[in-house]
């Protein structure tokens, strides 16, 4: 069994490693354009300085040596399902079956000057490009962030402990479009971060939907505008670019659609991950680090049950759009953890979510 592998992220890994213990007879490739995995929920944190960029990034192809699998550090070109051929700058490969995992990219909703005046925190490359901005020559007095989800969040509670550790009174903005601080989650954790935040000093703009973006200044739909000296812009994502070229069943948005078993109803492939749009039900999986892992698993023991002739098995989310399960770090080692029933605040909860990064980059060592 020939298994190509598109994407180096949470989800083409957890496949390779799952696919390896499962079917340990199966030839696995892994193609990625980087050569460094990176553990993206820490992100936020290198602004802060509270990791390195070395700290939470991996080696990918000693990784797939380490399963047994082979890693092309090339830029995917096109895939020709038919003749089951995946095509690089460089080389044609087969393949029995394929799995996309080619993750999401920042979206700027089309805003004219978004992407131009603003940094990002959802690739290494980009992170660091802020992290290069705030430590500039002169350090900067205001910080606007665009998006109040899980990132936006983040991202102010990093900035407030960066301007802390440099001894400057700097002033933060968040700044979201709906009506309140993380939008997809139920009101008493929105109403607590929204407290939180907005009590270490945070200025909170609710209601605000971004028309234009200038050099150091933000205009509204209302009317208003915002001076900022830098911009972090974390509000949503869209596909990733490649997914345009592969001639897949895409929903509305551009997310590849699946079968409940995670396969495509083009034979021999499957999408996982934030790429994917998979649903069960009235459940819709969300774009989630959890998620993206049990999907691999649960796609390596399919793949094993197709080979097999078996039936395949349905895949039901957990982590979805309408009962979200996340950690949420907050700055000032405080973090919140949240499922479809529980709740929990502080410290502790901060030092979990760390024990769970040093977990996941040990399987790099």
């Amino acid at each position: 069994m020939r298994v190509v592998v598109l994407g180096g992220g949470f989800a083409g890994l957890e496949f390779v490693e799952s696919a390896r213990r499962i079917i340990p007879d199966a030839e696995i490739t892994m193609i990625e354009k980087r050569d460094k995995f990176l553990y993206i929920p820490s992100n936020p944190e290198i602004l802060s300085g509270k990791v390195t960029p070395d700290g939470i990034s991996g080696d990918l192809r000693k990784f797939a040596e380490k399963h047994s699998a082979n890693f092309v550090r090339e830029e995917i070109t096109s895939v020709d399902f038919a003749s089951k051929l995946v095509k690089t700058a460089g080389r044609e490969i087969p393949f029995d079956y394929c799995v996309v995992a080619i993750g999401a990219e920042q979206s700027y909703f089309g805003i004219p000057g978004a992407q131009e005046h603003s940094h990002s925190v959802y690739s290494l490359e980009d992170t660091i490009k802020a992290k290069v901005a705030l430590d500039g020559d002169r350090l900067p007095k205001s910080v606007a962030v665009v998006g109040a989800g899980l990132t936006g969040v983040e991202v102010a509670g990093e900035l407030l402990d960066f301007f802390k550790d440099k001894g400057v009174n700097g002033k933060v903005y968040l700044v979201e479009a709906l009506q309140k601080v993380l939008p997809g989650f139920r009101d008493k954790v929105s109403n607590y971060v929204h407290e939180f935040l907005n009590k270490r000093g945070v200025e909170i703009m609710l209601n605000k939907i971004v028309k234009e973006v200038k050099a150091g200044v933000l205009s509204f739909a209302d009317g208003s505008k915002l001076d900022f000296e830098i911009l972090i812009w974390t509000a949503g994502v869209k596909p990733c670019s490649l997914s345009e070229k592969l001639d897949l069943p895409k929903d509305r948005r551009g997310w590849i659609e699946t079968e409940t078993s995670l396969l495509s109803d083009t034979k021999g492939v499957a999408a996982i991950g934030d790429i994917a749009s998979i649903s069960f039900g009235e459940e819709i999986a969300g774009k989630n680090v959890e998620e993206a892992e049990r999907q691999a698993k649960h796609l390596a023991k399919n793949l094993r049950r197709l080979d097999a002739e078996k039936p395949l098995k349905p895949y039901k989310p957990i982590n979805t759009i309408k009962y979200p399960r996340a950690f949420i770090s907050l700055g000032e080692d405080q973090g919140v953890l949240l499922t479809k029933r529980l709740f929990l605040k502080g410290k502790f909860i901060y030092r979990m979510k760390k024990r769970l990064e040093k977990k996941y980059m040990a399987r790099f060592e």
